[in-house]
């Protein structure tokens, strides 16, 4: 009878020390994801950066993309690029709502020189702001809660970053309250 009293107890106890692991634990678990999709999007960033570079340098012009689906026009770029400059698309690709573009200075998606190449999402996923917010403080573009903030362009200031977007620059209008993940090339 002891036996069993004191597997009880034992079952009790640890169920207890998993609760209170996952309330102490949860949030740096959450962080943690945050911070890992924060570094593969930044390094995704630099590595499309790169490409597109490299094509224009080798090329002498700028990728032509495969096809003429202008909502579609970062992505359909980077195809242009693969397999000698790029060699796939980057994961992000796939995600729900996203949109890859190259911009210049005033967010037309079709200039001849861009200056930027920006990865959007669009919509308030709690996930992708937590992301947001891990790129914009490792950017140095935090608030001090750790939150990114709000711009209307990505800041002259900033190599690579993250923003929640509000206003009317470019390729970006009426997409008030999206995510845009950036860096110069």
């Amino acid at each position: 009878m002891s036996n069993v009293l004191i597997g009880i107890i034992g079952v009790i106890l640890f169920i207890g020390l998993a609760l209170a692991g996952a309330l102490i634990l949860g949030d740096d678990f959450s962080t943690s994801r945050a911070s890992t999709e924060a570094a593969a999007i930044q390094q995704q960033l630099s590595q499309v950066g790169a490409a597109y570079e490299m094509y224009r340098l080798k090329m002498g012009a700028r990728p032509v993309p495969a096809s003429a689906f202008p909502h579609l026009v970062g992505r359909e770029t980077m195809v242009a690029m693969i397999p000698r400059f790029l060699k796939t698309l980057p994961p992000s690709t796939d995600r729900p709502n996203s949109w890859w573009f190259f911009v210049d200075e005033n967010g037309d998606p079709n200039a001849r020189d861009p200056v930027y190449v920006m990865f959007n999402i669009a919509g308030r996923d709690r996930s992708a702001e937590k992301v947001c917010d891990a790129v914009a403080e490792t950017a140095g573009m935090a608030d001090a809660n750790g939150k990114a903030r709000v711009f209307g362009k990505p800041p002259a200031d900033r190599a690579q970053g993250c923003y929640y977007y509000e206003g009317s620059w470019g390729y970006a209008q009426g997409l008030s309250g999206n995510l845009h993940f950036f860096r110069r090339i």
